[in-house]
């Protein structure tokens, strides 16, 4: 009667019980479709482990849960040519064209992709739907822009704004 058991952590765990954000959703389904046969890193922290402890950074699991406060991307995809690093959100937003500048910067010090070195660098911003302002912006930075629009989003935006002028409203 001894069993081994194990707890496989995950970044988003799958099941029908999880509380999911809409971007995280359309985030999902979209790798799915596109990226199928990809090595998709949800999560990941990127860059070099900034906290430490004075020698011991000789121990990759202290190293490891160090990683825990470095910043990350909603993805890291590895395709066979290039590494994508993707910022998610259902609404437009500029923000994210800075947030996804950051991440590419911390990428080539990520322990976990240096086994990738010859691929190219490549940054996605993933929207429900486009702006006429923020898609060029991030297209004259260098990042690809690709709105994914799936059937379940319509009522999530009428849900969703619907219910911020009833609160607003009150």
């Amino acid at each position: 009667m001894s069993e081994t058991l194990t707890i496989t952590p995950t970044a988003i765990p799958d099941g029908a019980r999880r509380r999911v954000p809409a971007s995280t959703r359309m985030l999902h389904e979209w790798a799915k479709l596109t990226h199928a046969n990809d090595q998709i890193f949800y999560e990941l922290k990127l860059g070099p482990t900034a906290q430490h402890v004075i020698g011991k950074l000789d121990d990759p699991k202290l190293v490891n849960m160090l990683r825990v406060t470095n910043w990350y991307a909603d993805a890291t995809i590895v395709t066979e040519n290039e590494i994508l690093v993707v910022e998610a959100a259902v609404a437009p937003n500029p923000g994210k064209i800075s947030q996804l500048e950051h991440y590419r910067d911390l990428v080539l010090d990520t322990p976990l992709l240096k086994d990738y070195p010859s691929r190219a660098l490549g940054m996605v911003l993933l929207f429900g739907f486009g702006d006429s302002a923020i898609v060029p912006r991030a297209q004259l930075r260098g990042i690809r822009v690709e709105i994914f629009t799936p059937a379940w989003l319509h009522e999530y935006l009428i849900t969703r704004n619907f219910h911020k002028r009833y609160f607003a409203l009150s």
